[in-house]
């Protein structure tokens, strides 16, 4: 179950007036979270001179390439 979907199932629960407390439920999913093993996320710049990028697209031809779509228009390969 993905983290929308146990906060939305522990709403659902607090809603219906299960037997379940809600303040307990929230406690639990606020447990779980923390308890699960995060990714480590590593940020490095790898291009500058963008002009209001929008999208970043890969090529599917195994070469590696990248499409970045600026807002004005122009379409820069990596």
């Amino acid at each position: 179950m993905g983290l929308g979907a146990m906060a939305v199932a522990i709403v659902i629960l607090g809603l219906l007036g299960s037997r379940c407390d809600v303040s307990s439920a929230l406690k639990a999913g606020q447990n779980a979270l923390t308890s699960m093993d995060w990714p480590s996320v590593v940020l490095a710049h790898q291009v500058g001179g963008l002009d209001m990028p929008l999208q970043v697209t890969c090529a599917l031809d195994g070469s590696g390439r990248l499409f970045i779509v600026e807002q004005r228009g122009r379409i820069r390969i990596l």
